[in-house]
């Protein structure tokens, strides 16, 4: 899963000046996130195992959901219910689409 990241050498900065630990690898870049807020990525993928729950908190995906997923998808509570052999093909469908994917 790819998702709009800083490089690990870049740093944060606290108001006082000092220099905090690294931005890690996963950290989602605001700027490339077309979330409803910065900061805010399009779907939150959570591994249970066989299945795996992926959230939707954009309106872009939403959008890619109504779009590439099938009419019959499985909804669970706000998510929706993706079998293990198929999360990989649609975690990079999401990816091809520019959107991004934070692991819960």
């Amino acid at each position: 899963m790819r998702t709009a990241v800083h490089s690990t050498k870049s740093t944060v900065q606290r108001k006082t000046g000092q220099k905090d630990r690294p931005v890690p690898d996963n950290h989602v870049n605001p700027a490339k996130s077309s979330g409803s807020s910065p900061g805010v990525p399009d779907f939150v993928c959570e591994n249970h195992g066989s299945i795996f729950l992926l959230y939707p908190l954009s309106r872009a995906a939403f959008d890619w959901i109504d779009s590439n997923l099938s009419p019959d998808r499985q909804l669970f509570g706000d998510a929706f219910a993706i079998e293990a052999k198929f999360i990989w093909d649609i975690l990079l469908g999401i990816q091809d689409s520019e959107l991004t994917v934070r692991p819960r």
